[in-house]
């Protein structure tokens, strides 16, 4: 099965990242404009699992139903563990959401511009002036009243720990004025371990906590947050920490 999974995903991830980045870009020439390329990117999540031999189990915790069903917007921000998180959260959010994804994945040819047609905000963390613009970007997102979604540990953890928090999606929502939306997953590293193609078909549980609403304090108010939202996915994901509690707050913007 896992060989089968493995060619059956990595297939798909070529020709069908291919087709569904097509059919984006076709559809993205009618209003609304990005209407169409996101449900193209649910579409393709779904099919990329189905291929996986993924199969999802979504929980909302109490607390989580009533604002998800609300139509406002917030902040999501989940734990980052694999490759197939993204088309595992795609498909198990019940609401439009944009990601910050990586620069590079915007420089594929046909996919990249698919992506950007979705919505999708390109992040170069090497670059503290596009930082800055993809900020900005997704800034504006929330204030059109348009949920984002965000990995707060930046990175994929190769340890399968939840590493420490970077601080730009509790900023995010201090500006925008909207609360942060934990979300815990669990099981896509042992699916698809960081820097493998091996697929091997598993279930992948995906829970939702209770939101938590923003404010301006001081900057140990802040830390303390971010603290308990990292805190949020931990138990919410069922993963073990990683390494100090957050990342220190050195300035406030």
């Amino acid at each position: 099965m896992s060989l089968l999974a493995t060619i059956a995903a990595n297939l798909f991830l070529l020709f069908g990242s291919l087709f569904f980045a097509l059919a984006a870009l076709l559809g993205a020439v009618f209003p609304p404009r990005g209407h169409w390329p996101l449900r193209c990117a649910v579409w393709w999540s779904k099919g990329w699992l189905a291929c996986a031999g993924v199969r999802l189990e979504v929980v909302v915790e109490e607390g989580a139903s009533q604002p998800l069903r609300s139509g406002r917007a917030f902040v999501f921000v989940a734990n980052h563990q694999s490759l197939l998180d993204i088309p595992v959260l795609l498909a198990a959010l019940p609401v439009p959401v944009r990601f910050l994804a990586k620069r590079s994945l915007f420089r594929i040819p046909v996919f990249g511009q698919a992506i950007a047609a979705a919505g999708f905000v390109p992040v170069d963390r090497g670059d503290r002036a596009r930082a800055g613009e993809a900020f900005a970007h997704a800034l504006r997102y929330l204030e059109q009243g348009r949920s984002v979604l965000v990995f707060p540990e930046e990175t994929r953890s190769p340890s399968g720990r939840v590493l420490p928090f970077k601080r730009g999606a509790l900023l995010m929502a201090m500006r925008a004025k909207v609360p942060l939306f934990p979300i815990g997953v669990f099981g896509t590293r042992t699916i698809q371990a960081k820097g493998s193609l091996r697929v091997r078909p598993g279930v992948v549980v995906v829970r939702f906590g209770a939101p938590r609403a923003v404010e301006l304090g001081s900057p140990a108010q802040r830390r303390a947050l971010l603290e308990l939202l990292r805190a949020d996915v931990i138990h919410l994901s069922g993963i073990a920490a990683e390494g100090a509690a957050v990342e220190h707050e050195q300035t406030v913007e």
